[in-house]
């Protein structure tokens, strides 16, 4: 059985370029350091691939942007008729992005996830945390003290 797949890049910017083509700028790993906590971002976007089999019914697809299990971000999609135009697949994909603007960074280790709900179902993307600078010198050398540093 085939299942639902939710993959995501978060990135400083997307844009839209020439040709239908999509450019993602500043992509980040599974962590994103900045210099120290507290830090403002001044946006944060997110990249999101949701495949669901091509044999499965999704009228209403939600994604939603979750930092700590607060709602930060929501994107509601609605499947009209045939989204792939009768290319064979197995799977329909569909892509969004969602972006926060003026992204506050509170604490350290932030973890920010990106869920699609699918009817009655919950689809959990890649998640991203932040960290200071500092706090990743401190796990790589435990000699690194407040005192000293």
């Amino acid at each position: 059985m085939k299942e639902k797949v939710l993959h995501a890049i978060y990135c400083d910017d997307i844009r839209q370029e020439a040709g239908n083509k999509i450019s993602l700028m500043g992509c980040y790993g599974p962590v994103l350091c900045v210099p120290e906590i507290p830090a403002t971002l001044p946006k944060l976007c997110v990249f999101a691939t949701l495949l669901i089999p091509i044999n499965e019914k999704a009228d209403n697809i939600v994604m939603k942007l979750l930092v700590g299990g607060e709602e930060k971000a929501t994107c509601n999609i609605t499947l009209q008729g045939d989204a792939l135009g009768g290319i064979p697949a197995k799977y329909t994909s569909l892509q969004t992005g969602l972006t926060l603007n003026r992204f506050e960074i509170k604490s350290d280790c932030t973890h920010l996830r990106i869920i699609a709900e699918i009817g009655g179902s919950t689809v959990e993307g890649p998640g991203l945390v932040m960290r200071s600078n500092k706090e990743i010198a401190k796990n790589l050398n435990p000699l690194i003290t407040e005192e000293n540093n």
